[in-house]
């Protein structure tokens, strides 16, 4: 460079840096939530990282931000029981038994700290013990069970003896008899 006298100019250039803008952001979600920062998306498998905005800084610069983010807590509720296969049990107007015994629900927003509760109810049924009679009566004769008389007017039936097997449930006896005719002699 030359002056207007055809001499040499100095120039001096002062150049000042402007530090890169760092920033944190932190925040808790739910285990089944999700944020979008900066076109990336945060959720439970991916609670950290960092990241750049282009120009994002008051003087035009780079702006980088660190993520940190912490789950919450999800609020559950597990009830386990046992009943006898006869039974039945009404739990929040639901009714349990042998052939529903088992319940899982999700509520939305349910817990103190605003993420989803979850129920889960189990049953575990025992079975009855199921038993057959079979007998061979003579025609004048009978057999009285849990104070039903069978004979040969009554030869079938089943009858229940409540609590009485070795898991504290129903013994069921299946009874079925066959009579003989009396035979004389002359």
């Amino acid at each position: 460079l030359t002056d207007q006298n055809g001499c040499d100019s100095t120039v001096v250039i002062q150049i000042n840096y402007i530090k890169t803008n760092i920033g944190n952001y932190s925040a808790s979600i739910c285990p089944n939530e999700s944020i979008v920062l900066n076109g990336k998306n945060y959720n439970a498998s991916k609670l950290s990282g960092m990241d750049t905005i282009k120009g994002g800084s008051i003087f035009g610069c780079d702006s980088i931000f660190q993520v940190n983010l912490q789950l919450k807590n999800i609020s559950q509720f597990n009830y386990r029981d046992t009943i006898c296969e006869s039974d039945s049990v009404t739990l929040g107007g639901i009714q349990f038994d042998k052939n529903n015994s088992q319940y899982r629900d999700t509520i939305p927003g349910g817990s103190m700290n605003g993420c989803d509760s979850i129920i889960s109810i189990s049953f575990y049924i025992k079975p009855e013990i199921n038993t057959d009679l079979q007998s061979r009566l003579c025609e004048n004769q009978f057999l009285t069970i849990n104070g039903t008389r069978y004979d040969i007017t009554n030869p079938s039936g089943i009858e229940r003896f409540p609590s009485q097997n070795n898991l504290a449930c129903d013994s069921i006896l299946h009874i079925k008899l066959f009579f003989d005719k009396a035979v004389s002699s002359n």
